[in-house]
């Protein structure tokens, strides 16, 4: 896995164009207490949760090969305890010494669920009491999170 992505705090897997996984980083491994023996060579839906895989099954694959990329799927991933863990996933395609692969970005939707009580109160602050139903219409989806998240960061 390219060193420069490492330190970041989110999933990076590499697929090749089976959907076998090719590279996973460690901050993916640790999220989800795989070690990268386990995963590497391995289909990844594989590690996906029943709804899940058949969610990917019928969504990923056309829009890999129609737009060559995915933007927010949202997906949950069995770890190795067993617990379902939420995902985001984004994906472009590239091709890498001949062969099509498949780039993969995960955002662990727990991080953004932890976060939640932070905005609220950060939002609460500069917002009047009006806008609180609105605020919690927004926080009650994975989307919403991340558009109020990107909002505060401006």
């Amino acid at each position: 896995m390219d060193q420069r992505r490492e330190p970041n705090l989110y999933g990076y897997l590499t697929l090749a164009e089976d959907h076998t996984i090719l590279e996973v980083n460690e901050t993916f491994l640790n999220l989800l207490g795989y070690d990268s023996q386990g995963l590497i060579g391995s289909n990844f839906e594989s590690i996906l949760t029943r709804p899940s895989r058949i969610y990917y099954q019928l969504h990923f694959p056309p829009s890999i090969k129609l737009n060559r990329k995915m933007n927010g799927m949202y997906l949950t991933i069995r770890s190795i305890r067993g617990d379902a863990v939420p995902f985001l996933l984004s994906a472009v395609c590239r091709q890498s010494s001949g062969q099509l692969v498949i780039d993969c970005t995960l955002t662990i939707l727990k991080r953004e669920v932890m976060l939640k009580g932070t905005i609220v109160r950060v939002a609460c602050k500069s917002t009047k009491d009006k806008n609180t139903a609105k605020l919690g219409n927004m926080l009650r989806n994975p989307r919403g999170i991340l558009v109020l998240k990107k909002k505060l960061l401006k």
